[in-house]
């Protein structure tokens, strides 16, 4: 059985496309990298990784909005757990970027 490692890395003031701005903004958030993606030096757009953002006000607005927010395949989830919606990327990941098994490791830069 193969495993397939994920890097985590926290991210701040990544870039990011505000369709409904139109506008570039900066984001904070979480990116996933493969063993074959360089950690990054500078703040690059969010989306060329697979990506979890922080919710700080961009994002679906509600009365009471969670911490973290996960666009994927059309749709948009919340929680206040991380793991909550990594679990929902990485099924959304299976057979693309790993085959079933897979962990997460965290990194500090």
């Amino acid at each position: 059985m193969t495993i397939t490692t994920f890097r985590k890395l926290e991210v701040k003031n990544f870039l990011s496309f505000d369709y409904t701005r139109d506008e570039e903004i900066k984001v904070d958030g979480f990116i996933y990298l493969t063993d074959d993606q360089e950690i990054p030096t500078e703040p690059d757009y969010i989306q060329n990784y697979l990506h979890i953002f922080k919710n700080d006000g961009f994002g679906h607005k509600e009365e009471k909005p969670k911490k973290y927010y996960l666009y994927v395949d059309r749709g948009e989830y919340q929680s206040d757990q991380v793991i909550d919606l990594e679990n929902i990327l990485f099924d959304w990941a299976d057979g693309e970027y790993h085959q079933g098994t897979y962990k997460i490791e965290e990194i500090n830069q």
